[in-house]
């Protein structure tokens, strides 16, 4: 079995599947092993094994797996999973919602700058408002003045 055979047999299960037990693991292993023993064996009989891989022993390191006795006797371990049309739907929802969040920042900052720029206009008129009303108290404290002087003027004479 050809490796995109077999990642096409994974991606089957996973979107499949619910759950992730050893137990279904094991199935998609043993389902896997089989078709590829199946296809070796359909190889073997036409083609001619080389020498060289013979004498390679590559395959002298490789270890059995385990029996079905002592696999059982082990405690199952489930994982939870979203099949991966959910997980691509998850991904894009995510991507939406940071695209979101990027436009809503962008317009609260603009939201700040416009209000920061109305407040700084504000504050002038005030600065404006507050020294006419200055120069007003002014403009009335000299007028008082030269009217005492001038009635001080006119007691005298």
């Amino acid at each position: 079995m050809n490796p995109d055979q077999v990642q096409d047999k994974v991606d089957d299960f996973f979107d499949k599947a619910e759950s992730l037990n050893s137990a279904k693991l094991r199935e998609l292993d043993q389902d896997i092993a089989q078709r590829d023993n199946s296809e070796a064996n359909m190889r073997d009989d036409i083609s001619v094994k080389s020498d060289i891989s013979k004498m390679s022993g590559a395959t002298d390191n490789f270890s059995e797996p385990a029996d079905d006795a002592s696999a059982s006797k082990r405690e199952t371990i489930t994982i939870n999973f979203l099949p991966k049309s959910k997980v691509v739907n998850q991904h894009q929802s995510a991507v939406e919602e940071d695209i979101e969040w990027a436009d809503i920042y962008t317009k609260n900052n603009a939201v700040y700058k416009e209000m920061d720029n109305l407040n700084k206009i504000k504050m002038i008129e005030e600065k404006k408002r507050f020294m006419k009303s200055l120069d007003k108290q002014v403009a009335e404290r000299d007028f008082k003045k030269k009217l005492l002087e001038e009635e001080k003027k006119v007691d005298l004479a």
